[in-house]
């Protein structure tokens, strides 16, 4: 279901950018992306990190759901003053007024977003998400829909607003649809939840400047035409993360937090849960990293295709994304989010201290120093975490099969070199490039399954899980041919 979201979420997601991108100026969105690093920030100092602390609980109850409700509540409303208050202060730093009114509206629509019903951390829990799925699905092609329209109408960076708006309106009232609940003001919980929170924040505070203050110095030292390019070929290559492989991770967290009570059966989860998002997430960097050209060009036509390379350098910080992900599900559910916090101050001062020492007189090479130093942390982190929780050989099992994924990757994208062009139109020979890139990498992954892979507990866990899973589909198949 979260894949089918994802996926659809996606489509939703690059047909509005394809338009947008061709209606409005790369100022505009970089008008857009500076009102975003500022209320981003502002959004970290708010993230209790509620989600993770119920999901993690054996047991919880409206007191506790409440109490996360209340923090929520009062944080940002604080910060949302902040916000506004500031606001005069970024314009002036910027020299742009429209500053002040895009971030008090923007601040007004993260609030709006704080009153989703809290009931529906019972669905989550219960990894019950086809009905989270069809009100975010609804709000999506809601938002999109304004968004166009506001575009084609206005030619305005309010259109990017108006879409960001609609979908903050239709998800918290669709929340109450599929989930009625009465929040109360309560702190009954208030002392264990923020022992919690007292170091997720932080720690948020830290991964949220490693991973935007390349673009807040994008911003103070080039045009907002360039800061809108990097912004939105940023966000290109992070939108197969942003959509696809963190919505389905985030499943493993209650499946992990079951298997903690068998060290052995964790073990396995561990490694596959990691494996899996691995299978979807090498590939799919190794393509942009191909295509990127191809890529661009078809979501945001020739004008963009100049600053394509930098698709193709952050596209390699999507494994890395998958692995810190999931070293952070495995800290969270031993109740351990200090070692996250560390983690968080080491990487940040170990990346920029390199990056602020190489400078920014290049763009592409300060972006592939800082793709470099923060996948070889993130490889850092996950043996860390590996031994500390589960053992050495488990965790030589999980390199190996690493570097398995990462060869067939690299092989694939040898091999792709070879592909000629399909079709002169563009999405079509895109699209057919895509079809073959990734059979190619699936094929040859089988094939080493079928060859040795296989002869690993969590390898053969997969093919247990998705011959259960396809076993059914092919059954219906068959009975409806015959």
């Amino acid at each position: 279901m979260l894949v089918g979201e994802s996926i659809l979420n996606k489509l939703i997601g690059l047909i509005s950018t394809l338009i947008l991108a061709r209606v409005l100026l790369p100022e505009d969105f970089g008008i857009v992306a500076i009102a975003t690093i500022v209320i981003g920030f502002f959004q970290i100092l708010s993230d209790t990190g509620s989600v993770q602390y119920l999901l993690k609980k054996d047991v919880i109850n409206k007191s506790d759901i409440n109490t996360s409700f209340t923090i929520n509540l009062l944080i940002r409303a604080g910060v949302c003053c902040c916000m506004c208050g500031l606001s005069f202060f970024f314009a002036d730093w910027y020299d742009d007024q429209r500053l002040i009114l895009l971030i008090v509206i923007m601040a007004a629509v993260f609030f709006v977003k704080t009153f989703e019903s809290p009931g529906i951390i019972y669905l989550k829990r219960a990894q019950n998400y086809s009905k989270i799925v069809k009100v975010n699905v609804v709000a999506k092609l809601l938002s999109v829909t304004v968004a166009v329209s506001v575009a084609l109408v206005y030619e305005s960076y309010w259109a990017l607003v108006a879409g960001q708006a609609t979908n903050a309106l239709i998800s918290t009232v669709g929340s109450y649809v599929v989930i009625p609940f009465s929040p109360k003001l309560q702190l009954t919980n208030a002392r264990k939840q923020w022992v919690f929170s007292g170091w997720m924040i932080p720690q948020s505070i830290l991964g949220y400047f490693r991973t935007q203050l390349d673009t807040i110095l994008v911003s103070s030292t080039f045009g907002k035409s360039e800061l809108g390019s990097y912004h939105t070929m940023k966000y290109l290559a992070f939108m197969p993360s942003a959509y696809l492989i963190v919505p389905i991770a985030q499943t493993f967290l209650v499946e992990l937090r079951k298997a903690k009570i068998n060290h052995n059966y964790f073990c396995k989860q561990y490694n596959a849960s990691l494996i899996l998002v691995l299978l979807l997430a090498l590939p799919i960097c190794s393509f942009l990293f191909r295509f990127h050209e191809s890529a661009v060009g078809m979501l945001l036509g020739e004008n963009w295709i100049k600053y394509s390379e930098l698709v193709a350098a952050l596209s390699l910080l999507i494994p890395a994304s998958a692995i810190f992900h999931h070293c952070c599900r495995t800290i969270i559910i031993y109740d351990k989010p200090k070692h996250i916090f560390i983690y968080e101050i080491m990487s940040f001062t170990t990346l920029y201290g390199i990056l602020f020492f190489i400078g920014l007189d290049d763009l592409l090479i300060f972006t592939y120093a800082r793709v470099g130093i923060e996948n070889i942390m993130c490889l850092a982190y996950l043996l860390y975490v590996s031994v500390k929780y589960t053992h050495l050989l488990n965790s030589l099992k999980l390199i190996f099969s690493l570097f398995v994924i990462s060869a067939s990757a690299y092989l694939t994208y040898y091999l792709a070199g070879e592909i000629p062009t399909l079709s002169s139109y563009l999405i079509v020979d895109f699209v057919a490039k895509s079809v073959c890139f990734f059979l190619m990498f699936y094929i040859v992954i089988i094939f080493l399954h079928f060859l040795f892979l296989r002869r690993f507990s969590e390898w053969k866990y997969l093919e247990s899980l998705f011959s259960r899973i396809a076993k059914p589909i092919f059954s219906r198949t068959f009975y409806k041919l015959k």
